[in-house]
C-alpha cells in the first residue's frame, strides 16, 4: 500500500498554525500512514483543509468550544423580580450577539422530584429551605457546560408540585445566566458564579407580586399563597436569602426594571464576548 508523503501532514500542520486555533487537540502527530490507495490518502488531506478554511471563516464555531464560559448568577427573593431582569436581559441581548451566545436556566427547575410521595405531602414542603432543591445536579450541570456539554435541564411542574417528565436542552453558551432565590446561599454553587446579582426589593411588594403570580400562572388559591408566605417563605427569608446579599458583587434595587442596573450587566456581557 502506498504511503501518503511526510510533507503533506507537515504543510497540513503548518497551515493549522497559521489559521491560529492555537489549541493542542488540533495538531496531528508527524509521521507516516498507511491507506488503501494514494487517492484515499489525498482525499483525507482535501478534507483535512476544508475543515482547517471552515473554521477560519467562522471563528465563532471553534471558539465556542473552547471559550471559558462566564456564569451570572441573579438571586433575591421570590417575586422579587430576577426572572424580569434576566428575561429582559437575555430577550435585548439575543438578537444582537451570534446564535448561542447567551443562555438562562431557572433555579426552579431543580426543585427535587416528589413523585414518590403523595400530592399532600408535596404541599407542605418547605420550597424555601435549601433542601428543597436538587443544588448538586445544577453544580453538574455547570461544570458541565463550562466543559462544553449540554445538559438536560429538568422542568418543574408547579400544580403537581414535583418534576415533569420533560426535560429541557441547554447548549454551552459563552455567557449563561443563572436566576433563583437561594443561589449565593450555597457555597459550592458560588464558587462557580463569576458576576453575582442580588435583585433586593421590599417583602410587601414581593408578595403582592407572588399572590398574583401563584394565582395566574400555578392555579393557587389565595389563602394558599398568604399561608405559604407566613410559614415559610418570610421566615426563610431572613433565615436564608437575606444574608446571601453581602456575597453578592452588585445589589439592584427598584426590582427587575432597574434600568441603569440592566444596561450595566448588558455592558459586561457585551465586554466578555469580545475578550
Amino acid at each position: 500500500m502506498p504511503w501518503v508523503p511526510r510533507y503533506q501532514y507537515v504543510n497540513t500542520l503548518y497551515a493549522l498554525r497559521i489559521f491560529g486555533t492555537g489549541h493542542k487537540s488540533c495538531f496531528i502527530k508527524q509521521k507516516h500512514y498507511k491507506f488503501a490507495s494514494l487517492s484515499e490518502a489525498k482525499e483525507i488531506n482535501r478534507v483535512f483543509f476544508a475543515i482547517v478554511i471552515y473554521l477560519t471563516m467562522f471563528p465563532s464555531v471553534w471558539a465556542r468550544t473552547l471559550v471559558t464560559r462566564t456564569i451570572i448568577a441573579i438571586a433575591g427573593a421570590s417575586a422579587s423580580g430576577k426572572s424580569l431582569f434576566s428575561k429582559t436581559i437575555y430577550n435585548e441581548l439575543v438578537n444582537e450577539l451570534e446564535p448561542g451566545a447567551i443562555a438562562v436556566i431557572e433555579e426552579d427547575a431543580y426543585y427535587k422530584d416528589q413523585s414518590h410521595l403523595p400530592f399532600d405531602h408535596r404541599t407542605q414542603t418547605n420550597y424555601d429551605h435549601p433542601d428543597a432543591f436538587e443544588h448538586e445536579l445544577l453544580h453538574e450541570h455547570l461544570l458541565q457546560l463550562r466543559a462544553g456539554k449540554s445538559v438536560d435541564v429538568p422542568t418543574y411542574d408547579y400544580a403537581m408540585h414535583t418534576r415533569s417528565d420533560e426535560t429541557r436542552r441547554v447548549a454551552p453558551a459563552k455567557v449563561l445566566i443563572v436566576e433563583g432565590i437561594l443561589l449565593l446561599s450555597d457555597p459550592a454553587l458560588r464558587k462557580e458564579f463569576d458576576i453575582k446579582v442580588f435583585i433586593d426589593t421590599p417583602l410587601d411588594i414581593c408578595l403582592m407580586r407572588r399572590m398574583q403570580r401563584d394565582m395566574e400562572q400555578r392555579g393557587r388559591t389565595l389563602q394558599s399563597v398568604v399561608d405559604q408566605y407566613q410559614a415559610t417563605v418570610r421566615p426563610m427569608f431572613y433565615q436564608f436569602i437575606e444574608p446571601s446579599k453581602h456575597k453578592a458583587d452588585l445589589v439592584v434595587t427598584r426590582g427587575g426594571m432597574n434600568r441603569v442596573a440592566i444596561d450595566i450587566i448588558k455592558s459586561k456581557i457585551k465586554y466578555l464576548l469580545q475578550q
